[in-house]
């Protein structure tokens, strides 16, 4: 019996489960945000709270290619992103959807 979203999402409010936040931003590089240029006291909390990835690579020069692979967890190549007018089909799976069914 397959449930709709609905259903899925009140289940998820509805029990103790722990909360993902997850933030991707364009134009960031790490050594900005510890500048005394930038005023960022939000983010400089999270970073200082949070887990920071300080260095890491793109599976893309492209931003929608690299987003897509960030979401399926597949190369661009194997999902069909190849440029940023790509779209995701129904049968790509995402990570948000595996956190939503589980």
């Amino acid at each position: 019996m397959k449930r709709s979203v609905e259903q899925q999402l009140d289940n998820c409010l509805n029990q103790n489960h722990k909360n993902i936040l997850f933030i991707m931003a364009d134009q960031l590089a790490g050594p900005i945000l510890n500048s005394p240029v930038l005023k960022a006291p939000n983010l400089a909390k999270l970073m200082k709270e949070g887990v920071v990835f300080d260095s890491a690579y793109s599976p893309s020069p492209l931003c929608s290619p690299a987003r897509f692979s960030l979401m399926s967890g597949r190369l661009p190549s194997f999902i069909g992103a190849y440029d940023n007018a790509c779209e995701f089909t129904r049968l790509v799976l995402t990570y948000p959807y595996a956190l939503l069914v589980n």
